[in-house]
C-alpha cells in the first residue's frame, strides 16, 4: 500500500474528496485501498495546467466543523453497492459536526454513496431527523469512520435553526447563529403562445 502510512492515505483520500469530488475519477473512489491504483491510472489528473489558478487549501469546506459527541442512529435508505443493507440500522457517535456534514464513528460497514436516514439525539433529549449520504469511509479501531453530507429534507429546517444553540454554543461557550439560508426566487416571464 503506497509504501507510506495508511493514515497518510486516509488523509489524502479526505483531501481528494473535499477538494476534487466534482471529478468523476475522484467521486468513484470507495476507500483508501484504491488510492495507489487511482494515482497510477490518473497521473496527470491533479496537476495544475495553468499558473493563474491558486492551489486549493487542504480543507475547502465553506463552514467550520467542530468536535462533538452526539448519539446517532442511522438507517440505510438506499445502497446500490449492497441492496441487502437497505433497512439495516446502525448506531454511531459524531466525531465532528457541521451544518451540512459530519464525521461519524459507526459499528457497521457502510459503502460510499449510501443514502441514510439519521436521527441525532442531544444530551438534553432533543432529536433531529436528517437525511445524508456517505461521502467517504475508513476503518477504525471501533468499526468505521464515515464522512457524511447532509441532504436537504424536512428535518433540515429545524436542524439549521437550532444548530448553533444545540451543537456549537455548548462547545465554544458563546452564542452562535448560522447565516440565514438564501432563498432563490425566480421571476418567470409569461410565454406568449401567439406568434406575430
Amino acid at each position: 500500500m503506497l509504501g507510506g502510512c495508511e493514515n497518510e492515505a486516509f488523509s489524502f483520500l479526505k483531501w481528494l474528496l473535499s477538494d476534487y469530488s466534482e471529478l468523476p475519477e475522484v467521486d468513484a473512489l470507495e476507500g483508501v485501498g484504491e488510492i495507489e491504483e487511482f494515482l497510477m491510472r490518473n497521473r496527470g489528473l491533479l496537476q495544475d495546467t495553468t499558473e493563474d489558478i491558486p492551489a486549493k487549501p487542504y480543507n475547502a469546506r465553506t463552514e467550520p466543523r467542530i468536535e462533538n459527541d452526539v448519539r446517532v442512529v442511522l438507517s440505510v435508505d438506499e445502497c446500490q453497492e449492497n441492496v441487502e443493507l437497505v433497512g439495516v440500522t446502525s448506531n454511531g457517535r459524531t466525531v465532528e459536526i457541521g451544518l451540512h456534514g459530519m464525521q461519524i464513528s459507526i459499528d457497521k460497514e457502510i459503502p460510499i454513496g449510501t443514502k441514510l436516514s439519521l436521527q441525532l439525539q442531544t444530551e438534553d433529549g432533543d432529536i433531529f431527523d436528517l437525511l445524508g449520504e456517505a461521502k467517504w469511509v475508513s476503518s477504525s479501531e471501533d468499526g468505521q469512520v464515515m464522512g457524511l453530507k447532509i441532504i436537504a429534507s424536512e428535518g433540515f429546517e429545524a436542524w439549521h435553526r437550532q444548530f448553533g444553540e444545540k451543537f456549537v454554543a455548548p462547545r465554544i461557550g458563546r452564542n452562535y447563529k448560522p447565516k440565514p439560508q438564501m432563498e432563490l426566487e425566480l421571476e418567470l416571464e409569461p410565454i406568449d403562445s401567439h406568434h406575430d
